[in-house]
């Protein structure tokens, strides 16, 4: 008896290119400013944090994840700095 071969066309699974079609809904989110302090002797000044916030701004990160301003006073310090930029991105954290 000889294979099956099946028609693709007809596959309930979608073809890679109707994924390709919805590469406008997604959105990027940046923690570099969030994950990017948790390595071992890692630090940023704020000065830093806002150089790195209007990199990512300029490149088109439509979200920056900072740090929670609870975490410490300059954590929340920087997340107002940050804040009062007027960037485009939107800016995320954890509370």
């Amino acid at each position: 008896m000889p294979p099956t071969v099946r028609d693709p066309s007809r596959s309930s699974i979608n073809a890679p290119t109707s994924y390709l079609s919805n590469v406008s809904n997604f959105k990027i989110i940046e923690s570099t400013l969030r994950e990017g302090e948790q390595f071992a002797n890692a630090f940023f000044t704020t000065e830093k944090k806002i150089e790195i916030a209007k990199a990512l701004d300029d490149f088109g990160v439509e979200y920056l994840e900072l740090t929670s301003p609870a975490a410490s006073t300059q954590s929340y310090n920087d997340c107002k700095a940050i804040v009062g930029l007027g960037l485009k991105a939107k800016i995320l954290t954890h509370v």
